[in-house]
């Protein structure tokens, strides 16, 4: 009996290997599973981070974009205010250079006119030295046939309705005398009407002879530029009184110089030569 028990056949060594092995195959595809889905997670998270990641990049470059649209406005604002001053500023710069040319065509033209008045001067000078240099035998004229004499008053003192003023023109037969009070310059109108009625007198030598206007200044005087300035005026006013007259500008000649008597002080004298 005992021989026939040992005989059977046992099965559980068996048993025991085949579920061994299948446990051991489960385990190994769980292990496999498990590395399977722990690198299929960590791919997913990675795609994820990734994902993430550039969000956040694309925000970051959205608000860097932002932020540098900002800062180029901004800049043009601060540019276009600059150029708005530099325009303001070229536009001043501008007027104040046609102001200049302006200025400058001014002087020229006051340059250009004080030229010709130097040279005015300069002949007037020349004419007046010449005759300086005739001395003492200036230009004789004949006995005076009449003599009539006018005092031209300053302004001041001239009253067109006043019988008692002095106007006269000393006229011999070629002379022409006209003497100034003090602080007279312009000759007033009963003066103009003297002058007219001695060169109507003297028409016939007016018309061929050239006439010569010297003006006397008192040398000894304090302000001897101030009386040299209005012997100037005098026989200017004189001059024009001969012009209004009809008396041709280039027959006449004008000239100042010194008195060697008192009694030339502040006269004008005409000859007719």
């Amino acid at each position: 009996m005992a021989r026939r028990a040992e005989e059977e056949e046992n099965h559980w060594p068996g048993f025991v290997d085949a579920l061994s092995t299948i446990v051991m195959v489960v385990t190994f595809l769980l292990i496999i599973l498990g590395i399977v889905i722990f690198v299929i997670s960590l791919q997913v998270k990675i795609s994820d981070d990734l994902g993430a990641q550039g969000t956040i990049n694309a925000s970051m470059v959205v608000a860097e974009g932002e932020i540098r649209e900002r800062q180029i406005r901004i800049e043009l604002a601060e540019i276009a205010e600059v150029a708005a001053q530099q325009a303001k500023i070229i536009e001043q710069q501008t007027k104040h250079i046609e102001e200049a040319i302006a200025a400058k065509k001014t002087v020229e033209a006051l340059q250009k006119e004080l030229e010709e008045r130097k040279q005015q001067l300069a002949q007037l000078a020349d004419r007046a030295v010449s005759m300086e240099k005739t001395g003492g035998a200036e230009i004789q004229a004949k006995t005076p046939d009449e003599t009539v004499e006018i005092v031209v008053s300053p302004p001041q003192h001239q009253d067109t309705t006043s019988q008692t003023r002095r106007t006269s023109v000393q006229s011999a037969d070629a002379i022409m005398i006209v003497r100034f009070e003090d602080g007279a310059i312009e000759l007033n109108e009963d003066s103009h009407v003297e002058a007219k009625q001695f060169l109507d007198r003297n028409q016939s030598v007016v018309a061929r002879q050239p006439i010569t206007l010297l003006s006397y200044y008192n040398v000894s005087a304090i302000a001897v530029s101030q009386s040299k300035r209005q012997a100037y005026y005098r026989v200017l006013a004189v001059r024009n009184a001969l012009l209004s007259n009809s008396i041709d500008g280039a027959l006449i000649e004008v000239g100042v110089r010194p008195a060697d008597d008192e009694k030339d002080f502040d006269t004008v004298k005409a000859f007719l030569r």
